[in-house]
């Protein structure tokens, strides 16, 4: 009777082993492209969820790759007062502005304050505006305009 649980049992580890070297691939495991930046991924091996750490650069096939911003300053601070003449708002101040990376583009970002409320207002490469809420992490979205 003893014999025949021990090969019940080695049989089983036999199934176990032969089912885990055919079917587990580690590479699975990370799901770079999901658009979820995962506790194994991080900008050197999946900077599409990731992004990037610097701000010059951008993620292009899948490598964080160094580029300089063509969006300057003086067309940032018109695009916004261009914005903010169509919305009847008077700019009252624009605070530093930071050179970011939205994964494949460069943009630039601040804080602006208004006769009517202040927002954090980001313009990327392409001149797209984003205006959010301010002042606090994940602040909602308010509106995206491009210049027509």
């Amino acid at each position: 009777m003893g014999y025949k649980i021990f090969a019940i049992l080695i049989l089983l580890c036999f199934f176990i082993v032969w089912f885990l070297f055919f079917t587990y691939n580690p590479k699975k495991r990370i799901s770079c492209g999901n658009g979820i930046c995962e506790i194994s991924e991080n900008s050197l091996n999946c900077c599409i969820d990731c992004g990037c750490y610097k701000d010059n650069e951008v993620c292009i096939d899948n490598k964080c790759v160094a580029k300089e911003i063509t969006l300057s300053d003086d067309e940032f601070v018109n695009i916004i007062k261009e914005y903010f003449s169509l919305r009847n708002e008077k700019i009252e101040e624009i605070r530093e502005i930071y050179n970011i990376s939205l994964k494949t583009i460069l943009a630039k970002t601040t804080i602006i304050r208004t006769n009517k409320n202040m927002y954090g207002v980001t313009v990327a490469e392409n001149r797209t505006l984003f205006l959010y809420e301010c002042c606090a992490p994940g602040s909602k979205l308010l509106d995206i305009w491009r210049k027509s």
